[in-house]
């Protein structure tokens, strides 16, 4: 059966598959408990785990660090400035590495662990800042922290500097800003229980040590007027066999080839081809 939610699942029922879309963002604590209480409770032996994710938007080991880098850096430092205010703690976001060795430790075999880089255009930058924006608004009401009017037309200078320093950047051609972050995909078997010969057993997958980032694979555009290279007719003697090879002497495929016959035997050999219609087909394919 299919569950789409935990509120759905009978008293005791475990899954071949467990799917994980996001973590806690404030506590790894909470993240191990929670790994650990999906894992003992709904994933059978043998079967996958698969945690999908957003890392932390900004990643130092990985920071281009250009100006819209930089304008980023700053706009999520002001959002996190007014969310404090308000008793709103900065997100951080567990990181694949993290999730990585946690999901080793609780005995999970690791057999996908990649990362997709994530490039911010410029209007998802101005949405953070748009985000400040509405937070300043409720300053007066709201806040657990007395905060001056002073104070608040403070804010609404950065974030109207940010803007500026955003709009200049599309100005000048930048397009995106890529500061290190990344969604992940993780898929972890749990190992079969050996003592419990009641249990289906699964193949066990190979595991992998760490995460790695995605590589696109190369794209071909498909050639509509080739220029095919030609292969190799050299004059052959009776009898003798010799495979087809491209002009610049590589093998055409290793096990097609051409035997030489005695120059009387050819007008036979071709009344023989037509007779049992393969003639137009040889030649279409030379």
């Amino acid at each position: 059966p299919v569950v789409t939610s935990l509120n759905e699942v009978e008293q005791g029922k475990k899954f071949d598959t467990v799917i994980v879309n996001g973590m806690p963002i404030h506590n790894t604590e909470e993240v191990d408990l929670k790994l650990e209480h999906l894992v003992e409770t709904y994933l059978k032996p043998g079967g996958i785990m698969y945690v999908f994710g957003e890392g932390p938007l900004i990643n130092v080991e990985h920071n281009e660090n250009g100006p819209g880098e930089q304008v980023f850096g700053e706009i999520l430092g002001l959002l996190n400035s007014v969310k404090s205010l308000f008793g709103v703690n900065p997100e951080k976001p567990p990181t694949a590495s993290f999730l990585h060795r946690t999901i080793s430790r609780l005995g999970l075999n690791v057999v996908t662990s990649t990362t997709f880089p994530t490039a911010y255009t410029f209007d998802d930058v101005t949405s953070y800042l748009e985000e400040a924006v509405e937070w300043i608004d409720e300053m007066d009401t709201t806040t657990q922290q007395r905060v001056s009017q002073e104070m608040k037309r403070s804010y609404y200078q950065l974030c109207s500097d940010l803007l500026y320093r955003v709009e200049d950047l599309k100005e000048e051609g930048y397009e995106e800003v890529y500061t290190g972050g990344y969604e992940y995909m993780i898929a972890a078997q749990l190992p079969n229980n050996i003592n419990d010969s009641s249990e289906e057993e699964h193949a066990v997958l190979p595991t992998v040590d760490t995460p790695t980032p995605y590589t696109p694979k190369e794209k071909y555009r498909a050639d509509r007027d080739p220029n095919v290279e030609q292969l190799q007719f050299p004059p052959l003697a009776p009898g003798v066999l010799e495979t087809y090879k491209w002009a610049n002497g590589d093998p055409y495929d290793g096990l097609s080839a051409r035997i030489g016959i005695p120059p009387q035997l050819k007008d036979t050999i071709i009344a023989y081809a037509k007779g049992l219609g393969i003639w137009d087909i040889i030649l279409n394919t030379m």
